[in-house]
Formats: structure tokens, sequence, C-alpha cells
């Protein structure tokens, strides 16, 4: 299941993420949040790092949209009408995968890479 999803969509939830990491990380936070400027700060230098490292961009892209395909498969039904089937998946991964999302899963794969680094040094 999972395979037919990546194939028939891997593309474009691929383009999706890439397409919003960037501006998502350029959201601010309202007030009241709390940590406010420290998460708005996290955001953005992330945000720097990923603009000047493609590499890393594509990495961490690709490891969204790894777990994006792994959460919405379920949803994927492929006795649907195709018109329908999209529909419905596209709906539901752009739920799984929202801006917020992105960003949380982002700074996620960004630390794992981090650590995994100073490991291996």
């Amino acid at each position: 299941m999972i395979d037919e999803v990546r194939r028939q969509y891997g593309e474009e939830i691929y383009n999706y993420v890439n397409d919003n990491i960037i501006s998502s990380l350029l959201i601010g936070y309202g007030e009241g949040v709390y940590n406010r400027n420290e998460k708005e700060r996290r955001n953005l230098t992330l945000c720097n790092k990923l603009l000047s490292n493609p590499d890393l961009k594509n990495t961490i892209v690709s490891k969204i949209v790894e777990v994006g395909i792994t959460l919405s498969s379920p949803y994927f039904k492929p006795n649907a009408v195709p018109e329908l089937r999209k529909e419905l998946f596209m709906r539901k991964l752009h739920q799984v995968l929202s801006l917020d999302q992105i960003v949380e899963y982002a700074i996620k794969f960004n630390n794992d890479l981090e650590i995994e680094k100073a490991q291996t040094r």
C-alpha cells in the first residue's frame, strides 16, 4: 500500500513539502504563546540553515515526505474512483502534514541529524 502511494503521489507530496517548508518556518507566533521569541529564533535559524544547505533541506524534506506517506497511507482507497481517491488521500495528507507539522518534523529531523553527526565525530 505504501509503495503504491509513493508511486502515485510521491512527487506531488515532495513538491508540497518542499514548497512549504521555508514559508512555514517563517510564520510568526502570536501574542501570548509561551516562549514565542525562542521558537521564532529557532525556526529562523533552521530556515537560514536550510537555505544555505540544499542537501540538508532535501534530506529533511524527504524524511517529512516518508512520515506523511506512512501516516496517510491507511486512508488510500485503491478501489475508489481515481479523482475521489486522490482528493480523499490528499485531504488527509494535508491534515497530517499541516504547516505546523512540517515545522515540527523539520525541527525534529534537524535535531536527529545533529545528534547523529555529533556521535560520528
